[in-house]
Protein backbone atom coordinates (compact mmCIF):
# COMPACT_ATOMS: atom_id res chain seq x y z
CA UNK A 1 0.00 0.00 0.00
CA UNK A 2 1.50 3.55 -1.03
CA UNK A 3 1.03 6.33 1.17
CA UNK A 4 0.99 9.91 -1.10
CA UNK A 5 1.13 11.91 2.37
CA UNK A 6 3.92 13.87 2.67
CA UNK A 7 5.75 12.74 5.99
CA UNK A 8 7.35 15.71 8.05
CA UNK A 9 10.85 14.66 7.70
CA UNK A 10 10.23 15.21 3.76
CA UNK A 11 8.42 18.77 4.17
CA UNK A 12 11.29 19.85 6.32
CA UNK A 13 13.56 18.70 3.76
CA UNK A 14 11.93 20.58 1.13
CA UNK A 15 11.16 23.66 2.98
CA UNK A 16 15.32 23.58 3.89
CA UNK A 17 16.24 23.20 0.31
CA UNK A 18 14.15 26.12 -0.25
CA UNK A 19 15.22 28.47 2.56
CA UNK A 20 19.24 27.48 0.86
CA UNK A 21 17.83 28.47 -2.55
CA UNK A 22 16.26 31.69 -0.98
CA UNK A 23 19.60 32.00 0.95
CA UNK A 24 21.71 32.03 -2.66
CA UNK A 25 19.49 34.02 -4.23
CA UNK A 26 19.64 37.03 -1.58
CA UNK A 27 23.67 36.54 -1.60
CA UNK A 28 23.57 36.96 -5.55
CA UNK A 29 20.95 40.15 -5.20
CA UNK A 30 23.49 41.52 -2.63
CA UNK A 31 26.66 41.20 -4.73
CA UNK A 32 25.29 42.53 -7.73
CA UNK A 33 23.94 45.44 -5.80
CA UNK A 34 27.51 45.88 -4.53
CA UNK A 35 28.85 45.61 -7.69
CA UNK A 36 26.04 48.34 -9.74
CA UNK A 37 26.52 50.82 -6.48
CA UNK A 38 30.07 50.23 -7.20
CA UNK A 39 30.02 51.21 -10.67
CA UNK A 40 27.94 54.07 -10.32
CA UNK A 41 30.17 55.68 -7.29
CA UNK A 42 32.78 55.14 -9.98
CA UNK A 43 31.05 56.92 -12.37
CA UNK A 44 30.18 59.81 -10.44
CA UNK A 45 33.61 60.35 -9.31
CA UNK A 46 35.14 60.15 -12.45
CA UNK A 47 32.62 62.84 -14.60
CA UNK A 48 32.88 64.68 -11.25
CA UNK A 49 36.35 65.29 -11.44
CA UNK A 50 36.75 65.76 -14.97
CA UNK A 51 34.48 68.24 -15.43
CA UNK A 52 36.04 69.96 -12.43
CA UNK A 53 39.57 69.50 -14.56
CA UNK A 54 37.73 71.20 -17.73
CA UNK A 55 35.95 74.23 -15.55
CA UNK A 56 39.47 75.58 -14.02
CA UNK A 57 40.60 75.54 -17.62
CA UNK A 58 40.69 79.33 -18.32
CA UNK A 59 40.35 79.94 -22.30
CA UNK A 60 41.23 83.18 -24.41
CA UNK A 61 40.44 82.17 -27.97
CA UNK A 62 42.91 79.61 -28.72
CA UNK A 63 45.07 80.08 -25.61
CA UNK A 64 44.27 77.84 -22.66
CA UNK A 65 45.89 78.21 -19.41
CA UNK A 66 45.50 75.57 -16.94
CA UNK A 67 47.99 76.82 -13.70
CA UNK A 68 50.48 79.67 -13.53
CA UNK A 69 52.06 81.51 -16.81
CA UNK A 70 55.19 84.15 -17.51
CA UNK A 71 52.92 86.26 -20.26
CA UNK A 72 54.95 87.73 -22.85
CA UNK A 73 54.74 91.49 -24.09
CA UNK A 74 56.21 92.36 -27.28
CA UNK A 75 57.41 95.66 -28.38
CA UNK A 76 58.75 96.11 -31.64
CA UNK A 77 59.36 99.46 -33.72
CA UNK A 78 60.50 102.81 -32.41
CA UNK A 79 59.22 103.61 -29.33
CA UNK A 80 56.84 106.48 -29.51
CA UNK A 81 56.25 106.96 -33.20
CA UNK A 82 53.09 104.25 -33.48
CA UNK A 83 50.07 103.90 -31.75
CA UNK A 84 51.23 100.27 -30.65
CA UNK A 85 54.77 101.46 -29.51
CA UNK A 86 53.49 104.41 -27.57
CA UNK A 87 54.15 104.88 -23.91
CA UNK A 88 50.43 104.43 -22.92
CA UNK A 89 49.46 100.98 -25.13
CA UNK A 90 52.84 98.94 -23.47
CA UNK A 91 51.80 100.19 -20.00
CA UNK A 92 48.38 98.89 -20.14
CA UNK A 93 49.52 95.73 -21.86
CA UNK A 94 52.12 95.09 -19.04
CA UNK A 95 49.34 96.45 -16.18
CA UNK A 96 47.03 93.68 -17.56
CA UNK A 97 49.79 91.25 -17.37
CA UNK A 98 50.32 91.89 -13.40
CA UNK A 99 46.53 92.09 -12.59
CA UNK A 100 46.18 88.48 -13.77
CA UNK A 101 46.25 86.41 -10.43
CA UNK A 102 47.27 83.72 -12.76
CA UNK A 103 50.48 85.45 -13.98
CA UNK A 104 53.86 84.90 -12.08
CA UNK A 105 55.85 87.17 -13.72
CA UNK A 106 56.38 88.83 -17.05
CA UNK A 107 58.63 89.09 -20.07
CA UNK A 108 59.77 92.27 -22.16
CA UNK A 109 60.29 90.96 -25.36
CA UNK A 110 62.01 94.11 -26.97
CA UNK A 111 62.86 94.62 -30.35
CA UNK A 112 63.12 98.43 -31.18
CA UNK A 113 65.80 100.65 -32.50
CA UNK A 114 65.42 102.84 -30.13
CA UNK A 115 62.12 105.84 -29.65
CA UNK A 116 61.54 108.85 -27.95
CA UNK A 117 63.19 109.93 -24.75
CA UNK A 118 60.17 110.70 -22.97
CA UNK A 119 58.53 107.24 -23.75
CA UNK A 120 61.06 105.54 -22.98
CA UNK A 121 61.07 107.08 -19.37
CA UNK A 122 57.53 107.01 -18.66
CA UNK A 123 57.33 102.81 -19.46
CA UNK A 124 60.71 102.79 -16.70
CA UNK A 125 59.22 104.19 -14.48
CA UNK A 126 55.58 102.69 -14.72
Amino acid sequence: MENNQATPELATSILLDLYKDYRKEKKRAYLYSIIYYGILLFIIIFSTSFFQVLSTKKSNKHLVIVEDYIPVVEITGTLGLSEESDYKSILKLIKKAFEDQSSIGLVLDIDSGGGTAYDSHIIVQG
